[in-house]
């Protein structure tokens, strides 16, 4: 079996479970000024700065 290299693993995205499964915690940041749009990252564990889904 291939290792992924590691520039590809953070590439993908997890969902909030697989983050939290893997003992990560949600960062939900807000992007821009005044906007209603959010970006959440996993912080930690074996998906640390993944896009959570």
């Amino acid at each position: 079996m291939h290792k992924l290299p590691y520039a590809l693993l953070t590439a993908l995205d997890v969902t909030a479970s697989q983050c939290i499964a893997g003992g990560g915690l949600i960062i939900i940041s807000a992007v821009g000024n005044g906007s209603e749009s959010y970006t959440k990252r996993c912080k930690g564990g074996i998906h640390d700065g993944q896009t959570v889904l």
